[in-house]
């Protein structure tokens, strides 16, 4: 698995089985997804940010693999989608499906005013993304409410937007709950959109800064005991049952990311150390 970091940026190739970790210098990076035995890193290099393609398969080399696949103004079927934010300065995203056959890039650009796209997640020929009011350091928000909008991808328009949790300044994460709901996370709520509804529930106050709030909580549902994992400030990492919104924390430890590894294990960072709850606190199937 990779994860990780800010400040002087590195990519850290973990060993889940072992324990042993590889450090390899790149710029900070925001966001991973895997496709077709490739991994797409989403790196932000100021004033601009990158796209990269690795191949786990092969040696690290940066600039050869990964390889830079696009290089914009901004950071994130069959083509990986990715939401990106802004330049320094600046309000504003792109949607950007990447196809991997012919290195093009497709872009879709002022989808929603002022808002950055955040946290795509698929189903039946529909993407939906979470935004953020925010856009680059230093560019001064000018909206209040995050939005959810849902993108038909065969036809290559929004179909909606609205506006999940009134006040919530990003969404920064969804998942769906097997053939059920969307489900979504910010800073301090969890929600669930349903047959055009929505359910919230608060867990956390929150107070959202003037400048940059991005990635500040995860959630993925799990299916072996179809329960949803997460991460938000004030709680740490927590499990929640999406029949009762019961919420039972893990670890109340400063969780920044978290992630669910395809074999159903649960990881999550510290600071630079990475966590891996044990066995025992996971809920039997």
């Amino acid at each position: 698995m990779i994860t990780g970091g800010t400040g002087t940026g590195a990519a850290a190739l973990a060993d889940p089985n072992t324990s042993e970790a590889r450090s390899h210098r790149i710029s900070e990076l925001m966001g991973a997804v895997s496709f077709r035995g490739k991994i797409y890193l989403g790196a932000r290099r100021y004033p601009r940010a990158r796209i990269y393609e690795y191949d786990p398969s092969r040696e690290w080399r940066l600039g050869v693999n990964p390889k830079e696949v696009r290089n914009g103004d901004a950071v994130l079927g069959d083509r990986p989608a990715i939401g990106t934010v802004n330049k320094s300065g600046y309000l504003g995203g792109q949607l950007l499906f990447h196809n991997p056959r012919t290195g093009r890039t497709e872009i879709h650009d002022k989808l929603i005013k002022d808002q950055s796209i955040m946290s795509p997640a698929y189903r039946n020929a529909v993407l939906y993304a979470g935004t953020s009011v925010y856009g680059g350091y230093g560019a001064a928000e000018t909206q209040t409410d995050a939005r959810l909008i849902a993108w038909d991808v065969e036809k290559g328009r929004k179909l909606w937007e609205k506006t999940p949790v009134p006040g919530e300044r990003t969404v920064p994460s969804l998942s769906f709950y097997r053939q059920g709901g969307l489900w979504g996370a910010t800073a301090g709520v969890v929600f669930r959109y349903d047959h055009c509804r929505f359910a919230i529930r608060r867990y956390t106050p929150y107070n959202w800064p003037q400048d940059g709030g991005y990635a500040l909580a995860d959630l993925a549902f799990r299916k072996r005991g179809g329960h949803l994992y997460g991460s938000m400030p004030g709680v740490g990492l927590y499990r929640l049952d999406p029949r009762t919104w019961k919420m039972t924390v893990i670890t109340d430890r400063p969780v920044y990311r978290m992630a669910l590894h395809p074999d159903g294990r649960l990881f999550a960072n510290d600071g630079a150390e990475l966590l891996a709850p044990p066995r025992a606190a996971e809920p039997a199937s």
